[in-house]
């Protein structure tokens, strides 16, 4: 299989997967090295009002149960990711793991049923495979090493073709625009404005060709 990275202003590395493990799935695997500690990077990545504060892709979110210290179920409600295609919702199980003698943090997500939190009228309800965030702080505690990993089924409206030749081109320019937004409001810089519709004129679409497919992360 082949495999590629692709670079963004803040060096996030891109890998995209259109059938991961001969399964159908899609997933899309991102890397970058934030300067914070990993304290400071896990409560903006946990934290829905800090999150809200930098993802551009977040339109809302609200705590639907806090289970214990670890575990809670969380309801996300996204703006579009392609120019014609609605807001997408999901109800999430996010778990937080520490590993103090590696210096690493899990933030495991997945989605889950939710019959009391029903789909919003303006959003279709998405699903997200087990998917997550692991940082590991630098020798000196000074910077963050972010990866990230998300598992999807494919949508019903979006082809494999044109994700091949345009989805996974966006959410390269997506996700590096995300974490640089992120690294600009840990910096104490005043958050980039939310788009109404995120597309590749706003964020700077990286072309198609300069992504690898890959068929594992």
């Amino acid at each position: 299989a082949a495999s590629g990275l692709t670079r963004s202003p803040l060096a996030a590395s891109v890998a995209a997967s259109l059938d991961t493990w001969g399964s159908g799935l899609w997933s899309l695997k991102v890397q970058c090295t934030l300067d914070a500690s990993v304290e400071r990077v896990l409560d903006h990545l946990s934290h829905l009002e800090l999150r809200m504060q930098w993802d551009v892709m977040l339109a809302r979110g609200s705590l639907v149960e806090q289970i214990d210290e670890a575990n809670a179920i969380v309801h996300m409600v996204f703006h579009p990711a392609l120019p014609g295609h609605g807001m997408m919702d999901y109800v999430l199980l996010q778990s937080l793991r520490h590993e103090p003698s590696h210096g690493v943090y899990v933030l495991a997500l997945r989605s889950v049923a939710s019959p009391s939190f029903p789909t919003e009228p303006a959003a279709s309800r998405g699903e997200i495979l087990p998917s997550g965030y692991v940082l590991q702080a630098s020798a000196d505690g000074t910077r963050t090493r972010l990866t990230y990993v998300v598992q999807m089924r494919p949508q019903r409206l979006i082809t494999r073709l044109n994700l091949d030749a345009y989805s996974l081109s966006r959410a390269a320019s997506l996700f590096a625009l995300r974490f640089i937004t992120l690294q600009r409001r840990l910096n104490g810089d005043a958050p980039a404005p939310k788009p109404k519709n995120v597309n590749t004129q706003w964020c700077g679409c990286v072309p198609a060709r300069s992504l690898t497919t890959i068929d594992m992360l």
